[in-house]
């Protein structure tokens, strides 16, 4: 899986926003605060990807343990799903 390339990453100072453009922006209308774990999943999401890698670059990145890393992982994505910002 890997960001849908309709989505971008703005950084406004200690702000990480994804932004619709493209095809996206008809229809998903706003932009998505990401907080810094979301940040971090979406920065993973530039390179085709999986769920259990993110969670080792997440292990290798944060002290958390693996079945909390996957848990924030999976809700994450399933946001990011919901709003069609993967491409899997």
């Amino acid at each position: 899986m890997t960001l849908n390339p309709d989505f971008i990453i703005q950084d406004l100072g200690d702000d990480k926003l994804l932004i619709p453009v493209g095809k996206a922006a008809e229809s998903f209308h706003g932009l998505i605060r990401l907080n810094e774990t979301a940040a971090f999943i979406v920065s993973q999401l530039g390179q085709e990807t999986t769920p259990a890698a993110i969670a080792d670059a997440m292990l290798a990145e944060y002290e958390v343990d693996r079945p909390t890393a996957e848990a924030n992982i999976a809700q994450i994505l399933d946001q990011l799903r919901s709003v069609g910002a993967l491409v899997e």
